[in-house]
């Protein structure tokens, strides 16, 4: 199974999951397998999206496809993980305010 890298910086760009949304994703990937590519940035295997998914199947083995994604830079990777968590999942305002403040900070560090 392919060893893919979690950067912390980049990995608190994402919501997390609730423990019942977890749950209910460990089961699902258990019962169906993973629907959805493990989005990497490509040739750094550092994973852009798909924390949870990867977590689940190694814990439990099961096998998962990556997408590699072309990204000039860090900074672009950060545009993207935020347009996406921002469009893909129902955010109260305060959760789009703390991933915004995060970017913000990421951004000014690089």
């Amino acid at each position: 199974m392919r060893e893919l890298i979690i950067d912390e910086e980049l990995r608190s760009l994402t919501a997390p999951l609730t423990n019942d949304e977890f749950k209910g994703l460990e089961e699902d990937i258990i019962r169906d397998g993973v629907r959805n590519p493990i989005i990497v940035w490509a040739g750094h295997d550092v994973i852009v999206d798909g924390y949870n998914r990867y977590k689940i199947c190694q814990k439990h083995g099961i096998p998962f496809k990556v997408f590699e994604k072309e990204f000039k830079d860090k900074s672009e990777v950060i545009d993207f993980m935020y347009e996406e968590q921002t469009w893909r999942r129902n955010l109260s305002i305060g959760q789009k305010a703390i991933l915004e403040i995060e970017r913000e900070r990421i951004c000014t560090s690089l």
